[in-house]
C-alpha cells in the first residue's frame, strides 16, 4: 500500500517565476498530451523528458536532487536526496 498524501499549493502572486502553482500548471499544460495520449504514463505527474516519456522512478528523482544539491555546493557525501530539507537549511544558514 502506498503512503499518499494530499499536497496543497497556494499562489504566490508577488513573483510569478517563484510561484509553485503557476509553474506546476504550466508543466501540466505542456505535458498534457504525453499524459493523455497513446502510451500514457498512468496518471503520474513526473515523466521523463527523454522519449518514450515514461513515468520516472523514485531513483531518478533522487538522482536529480543529488545533482542539484551538488550544483548548489552542498556536500552530497554528507547530505543525500533524502535530506534535502536539512541540507538546504544548513546551507542557507551559512550564507
Amino acid at each position: 500500500m502506498l503512503n499518499v498524501q494530499t499536497v496543497r499549493f497556494a499562489a504566490y502572486d508577488r513573483d510569478g517565476p517563484l510561484c509553485v502553482l503557476k509553474i506546476l500548471k504550466e508543466y501540466i499544460k505542456r505535458t498534457d498530451e504525453l499524459h493523455t495520449g497513446p502510451g500514457n504514463v498512468d496518471g503520474k505527474l513526473l515523466i521523463s523528458y527523454v522519449k518514450p516519456h515514461r513515468s520516472i522512478s523514485k531513483d531518478t528523482v533522487a538522482q536529480w536532487l543529488k545533482t542539484m544539491l551538488a550544483k548548489c555546493g552542498i556536500d552530497t557525501k554528507r547530505y543525500t536526496a533524502g535530506s534535502v530539507r536539512p541540507a538546504s537549511a544548513s546551507m542557507a544558514q551559512t550564507l
